[in-house]
């Protein structure tokens, strides 16, 4: 287009179809699907109007500079960034993690709580919900509820007192809110717990911090777990006479989530990983917690010392406790080690995970219709403008 956009649609249409109001971003490279298209224009308002050859002068143009413009991003576990998390000792900043995030390409997100004493857990999801219309930042998606309901000896940085049996309890009472849990199968007696939860409502259950055996693993699958959470990490390791949950969930057609940071999962792992699910199956996380986005050195948060250090976070004992990854950053290093194009790379940061969580009518892609969560970023995935709905919320700042 070399920066050109005509007037080319009737006035009349004009008024009809509400163009005055409408955004129009020019010389990018649009990732539709896993294809790029260039020499074109994306239009929208607050939902994503459609691809077109030009437009009208009355509209608001961004110019991409020709960089990319992809669907947002969607982190389905993470925990905190930039000094702030989802715990009562955040409460009073808990929207300052969504507020954060657009710079990192995020459009949307599950708030991921860790184990809790349970009246803690319940009063930090009354808090998440109240915050959801509130939203000024990425959109709350909806809770995961990273435990209780783990093993304990693959309960990662999760405090041990805190675990228990499953047990619905509660739970049900805020299905409205919660969008995932992730649990150990082995500790769930004949599968009821997973019966309850899918019998009763839309909560995905996936498979995490666990034991479970190859056995196991696949009965629950059959009664409805449908995802693994950050595969490889934190449940019992493959063997090739007990190949385990992660036996499984290669083998099963449910969808699989994975810490791209390098350090978590050694990245020729990520190709392995492509090859036996497939790119409609894996979603890209971060598992960040508080320290995202912070310097180096030893922060103190919940009673305990967490050092930051060469691109990990670990407890004193040196266990990894989460990530200080950026989603743009997984899909770079993704990218980097797979034979994925761009626009495929990107699938697995924004069509995949609204899949996963059942909202790929409204969000994950650019098709017309669903809600305009779009971003920008350069060759290097560096994010140069986030948009939710429309609006404008990052915008990267020339030097």
């Amino acid at each position: 287009m070399n920066g050109v956009h005509n007037i080319v649609i009737p006035a009349f249409e004009i008024i009809l179809r509400g163009y005055p109001y409408m955004k129009a971003i020019i010389n990018g490279k649009i990732i539709l699907e896993d294809k790029i298209i260039k020499d074109k224009v994306l239009v929208f308002d607050n939902e994503i109007e459609g691809i077109e050859s030009c437009v009208s002068d009355s509209f608001e143009i961004i110019d991409a500079e020709d960089n990319y413009v992809s669907p947002g991003f969607i982190d389905m576990h993470i925990h905190g960034i930039k000094g702030n998390g989802f715990t009562l000792e955040y409460r009073e900043t808990i929207h300052k993690t969504g507020e954060s995030l657009p710079e990192f390409g995020v459009t949307g997100f599950l708030p991921t709580l860790v184990s809790e004493p349970r009246n803690d857990m319940l009063e930090i999801l009354k808090l998440i919900k109240g915050e959801v219309k509130k939203a000024t930042g990425a959109s709350i998606l909806g809770v995961h509820l990273e435990g209780p309901f783990i093993s304990s000896l693959y309960r990662g940085a999760h405090d041990e007192k805190n675990l228990y049996y499953p047990d619905t309890g509660d739970i049900l009472c805020h299905k409205d809110i919660i969008k995932m849990i992730t649990y150990a199968p082995e500790l769930d007696e004949n599968n009821q717990f997973l019966k309850t939860i899918k019998g009763n409502s839309d909560i995905i259950m996936a498979m995490g911090h666990t034991n479970a055996t190859f056995e196991e693993a696949q009965k629950a699958i059959y009664e409805g777990a449908s995802h693994c959470t950050h595969i490889f990490n934190a449940m019992r390791h493959f063997d090739h006479r007990e190949p385990g949950i992660i036996g499984a969930a290669l083998l099963q057609p449910v969808s699989v989530d994975i810490v791209a940071d390098m350090i978590h999962v050694n990245k020729e792992l990520f190709q392995l990983l492509l090859n036996n699910k497939g790119k409609e199956s894996i979603a890209l996380i971060t598992d960040a917690i508080f320290a995202a986005g912070l310097e180096e050195g030893v922060y103190h948060y919940q009673g305990r010392d967490f050092y930051v250090k060469d691109g990990t976070i670990r407890l004193g004992d040196g266990k990894l406790a989460g990530s200080i990854l950026t989603l743009n950053r997984a899909a770079d290093n993704f990218y980097k080690h797979t034979s994925l194009s761009v626009a495929e790379t990107v699938g697995l940061i924004s069509k995949n995970p609204a899949r996963i969580l059942g909202i790929d009518d409204k969000k994950g892609s650019l098709q017309k219709g669903l809600d305009a969560d779009i971003v920008i970023f350069n060759d290097s995935f560096e994010i140069q403008r986030t948009i939710i709905e429309g609006n404008t919320v990052f915008c990267r700042q020339r030097a």
